[in-house]
């Protein structure tokens, strides 16, 4: 009998070991896509810090369980990996992106997607891959890929609304830091056809607390 219970207890012990090696190995694996899309683009590495800040915000506002609230951390995180698919004179360039050039920018939500499939995410966070990816859906389905409205996960919009609200308050070399207030009335002018009014209002709220 108390073999029995130093074996199961080995066992436990070893399957434990088993789960931390393998969640340092997940963690080393987002740390090396995010100093890879740092040596990249330096700016686009910070805000996807800032949009990981705002969408936690916005998703505890939102009174997402601890689960979902961790595939949002990592979704905003990753958000913008497939970005080191664009070309540097799209991804770093000066000034306004033309029509086309916006296009391929676009793009890097199928970037991120193909990019963040490749990882053995645990069971917990599967949705990573598909909710980062949605960050450019649009409420009337004229995003990238083409979902609209329910279609588009929630976690996915509120990484939009974090993604426009952080892109509309960065300094820019081409234009001003735009007031609170211009800002959200300006996401307010995107809701019900771009943006989720619902995770607008729990971005209002989260800023105001």
């Amino acid at each position: 009998m108390l073999l029995f219970f130093v074996y199961h207890g080995s066992l436990a012990a070893s399957q434990l070991r088993l789960i931390r090696e393998l969640n340092r190995a997940f963690l080393s694996s987002v740390k090396a896509l995010l100093r890879v899309l740092d040596m990249r683009d330096p700016h686009t590495s910070a805000h996807s810090l800032k949009v990981q800040a705002l969408a936690m915000e916005i998703a505890v506002a939102l009174h997402l369980p601890p689960e979902r609230l961790e595939v949002v951390r990592y979704a905003a995180l990753l958000h913008d990996i497939g970005k080191v698919g664009v070309p540097d004179e799209i991804l770093v360039g000066k000034g306004k992106l033309s029509v086309e050039h916006r296009q391929v920018m676009n793009r890097h939500a199928r970037h991120t997607k193909e990019i963040l499939s490749q990882i053995d995410f645990p069971t917990a966070l599967a949705d990573v891959p598909n909710v980062a990816a949605g960050h450019h859906e649009r409420l009337d389905g004229s995003g990238p890929l083409g979902l609209a409205a329910a279609e588009i996960p929630l976690e996915s919009r509120i990484l939009a609304v974090a993604d426009v609200f952080e892109a509309l308050t960065a300094s820019r070399t081409y234009k001003e830091l735009e007031s609170m207030r211009e800002t959200m009335n300006k996401l307010r002018e995107m809701a019900g056809t771009h943006l989720d009014p619902v995770v607008i209002d729990a971005l209002e709220r989260a800023l105001t607390l």
